[in-house]
């Protein structure tokens, strides 16, 4: 197998919340955890899947200190059934997160 990642990828089991706008313009909001990141995306493990190619905001709480969040922005690439849960790669739009405290 050919690995493509361009990133290394790092384990972490950190609550994840997903913000995307449907086509009626609502917020649709979707909590799990991320099972895996890298500089370049990450694995959601979410209870219902989303959409491949979905726009996402994606809000990421750190294990730190001042309750820290790191914000990205990007797609969704892949889904899987992971029963129960729905696994979804995503892609960033950059490298770079914004931070904020919660």
């Amino acid at each position: 197998m050919i690995e493509r990642r361009k990133g290394t990828r790092f384990h972490v089991d950190w609550p994840v919340r997903a913000e995307s706008v449907a086509e009626t313009g609502a917020t649709v909001t979707e909590t799990g955890v991320v099972g895996n990141i890298s500089s370049s995306g990450a694995l959601l493990l979410v209870d219902r899947p989303l959409a491949v190619g979905a726009r996402l905001d994606i809000y990421i709480a750190l294990p730190i200190k001042g309750n820290k969040l790191m914000k990205y922005s990007g797609r969704v690439v892949r889904v899987e059934n992971e029963d129960p849960l729905f696994a979804a790669a995503v892609e960033f739009d950059t490298q770079k997160p914004e931070f904020s405290s919660v």
